[in-house]
């Protein structure tokens, strides 16, 4: 009776402590609005006088969590593809959401995960071990499925925190989080201390003014791709750009090395499986090596990059070109040649197919709503132009066609004979890839059981709601009559959307 308690309801944020003892009595109730609980798994937590938790029980609070199921579902064929229209009118208007699609045969076998994106979100991390069936706590909710994920709780136990590793092992910090490439630079000589960073594909250009008695200006969250390069110049007294003499120390520089080498000192004995060492894939033929000769390759330029970009690209590449550039009025007059190019009742860029067909317009892979940016770019910063008319390669733009404009502004300085002299170009150690298209496996029928139970008509990982508050997707028909769509994602104001949508194609 004459001990101290502490019960403590935290979900890993938000942490509050009631103080309680039995002087009075031997049995306590406290009531405890859930109001004041966060949605999701709420712990509660009894610690005696010496901080030594005692008792421990888990609590799910539905009420606040944000899930929404689509109200309709229309298809559409278009050819050789299909475009299904799921409406979500319940939720709010929303700027941002991200929604992946397997798309897959109603019959599949191969979908068959224990959680979706709630209950990998709510629940799981708060637990120990694994739940059976996560999914079904938060697949169409009723009050039944709040009944039984009490019961599992209760049966749970104690959750995935070792209040013993938090109080006497706190965590430290043992490396940087990193975001982005980050970089510091050393002035060895400079005029005006001035100096502009240009523009990378995900990053604006940045102007540095060092202070007099400082050397050095630095540059966080960069994220450069494939083979960018980081280029700076610096501003002279009369305001006009020359090369810098910097020294860049980049961060992080390297991707570590993680050591697979087991330390077998201790063992008496080694054995290895016969297969192995008769495996002759794993054997040494470097006794077995010859020295070539050198191999001198001579290529052009500007053909060798025009190879490298069709290599990547579905459509028509046409890599501008110093005369292509002078010899060119406007954007208006060069898509002429491509497409139906007129003027709108305000004086706007209509662009479309001859056929009267759409045309998606992408500036340096930023998809543009309106023409209206393109009547003002520059035409010296042009680099190249990617023409895809059946839109392949694209996702949800399959089918259609889609421009691809990419500029580079530094063409105008290269292009003038002063490549090297009006900025200085740094390689970096590390740079980001862009995205992989999903590649879809081709079947030698799609009629067979195997197909029907395991094969994939498609994945879509990046969609979002459109302002009708509508996912639409488009993918090819392989002749499969019912689908099932396994929609997963999440809104900015917290919605969930996890979901199986099964579509009957007449």
């Amino acid at each position: 009776k004459k001990n101290k308690y502490t019960l403590t309801i935290h979900n890993g944020e938000v942490l509050k402590i009631i103080n309680f003892d039995f002087t009075k009595q031997t049995e306590l109730t406290n009531l405890i609005k859930t109001s004041e609980l966060k949605p999701g798994v709420n712990i509660f937590t009894v610690f005696d006088q010496s901080n030594k938790p005692i008792l421990e029980r888990l609590f799910f609070k539905y009420d606040g969590l944000k899930n929404s199921n689509s109200n309709l579902a229309t298809v559409v064929k278009q050819e050789d593809s299909l475009i299904a229209t799921i409406s979500y009118k319940d939720i709010s208007i929303s700027n941002e959401s991200n929604l992946s699609v397997s798309i897959l045969p109603a019959q599949t076998k191969a979908y068959d995960h224990h959680h979706n994106i709630i209950s990998s979100t709510y629940l799981q991390p708060y637990i120990n071990g694994e739940v059976e069936n996560a999914k079904y706590y938060f697949t169409d909710i009723n009050n039944q499925k709040k009944y039984d994920l009490n019961n599992l709780l209760i049966t749970q136990g104690w959750s995935s925190y070792n209040w013993f590793n938090i109080f006497n092992n706190p965590p430290k910090t043992n490396f940087v989080f990193e975001k982005g490439i980050y970089f510091k630079a050393t002035a060895n000589k400079t005029e005006t201390n001035n100096f502009i960073m240009y523009p990378l594909r995900y990053n604006n250009s940045s102007v540095f003014n060092v202070d007099t008695n400082k050397k050095t200006f630095e540059q966080r969250h960069l994220y450069p791709i494939n083979d960018e390069t980081l280029n700076i110049a610096e501003l002279n007294k009369k305001g006009k750009i020359k090369s810098p003499k910097l020294y860049l120390q980049f961060y992080p520089s390297i991707i570590p090395t993680i050591s697979t080498t087991s330390n077998l000192k201790n063992l008496r004995h080694k054995h290895q499986k016969p297969n192995i060492l008769n495996n002759p894939f794993l054997e040494s033929n470097l006794d077995n090596t010859q020295m070539l000769d050198e191999v001198i390759i001579e290529a052009s330029k500007r053909e060798a990059r025009l190879e490298e970009l069709r290599r990547t690209s579905w459509g028509r590449i046409d890599l501008w070109d110093t005369k292509k550039r002078q010899r060119t009025p406007n954007l208006a007059a060069y898509f002429s040649k491509w497409f139906n190019v007129r003027s709108g009742q305000y004086g706007d860029m209509i662009i479309s197919t001859f056929r009267g067909g759409s045309v998606n317009f992408f500036l340096n892979d930023i998809r543009l709503s309106d023409l209206g940016q393109l009547t003002t770019l520059p035409l010296s910063t042009v680099d190249y132009v990617e023409i895809n008319k059946e839109g392949l390669g694209e996702g949800i733009l399959s089918g259609f066609t889609v421009v691809r404009i990419y500029t580079d502004p530094n063409i105008i300085f290269s292009e003038n004979g002063y490549e090297g002299i009006t900025f200085q170009s740094f390689k970096l150690p590390l740079t980001f890839s862009d995205d992989k298209q999903f590649y879809k496996p081709i079947y030698s029928s799609y009629n067979s059981n195997f197909y029907k139970h395991y094969g994939v008509i498609d994945w879509l990982p990046i969609n979002s709601l459109n302002q009708n508050k509508e996912l639409v997707i488009k993918f090819k028909s392989v002749g499969v009559k019912r689908i099932n769509l396994y929609i997963e994602g999440v809104t900015d104001d917290g919605t969930f959307i996890s979901e199986v949508k099964t579509i009957n194609i007449e």
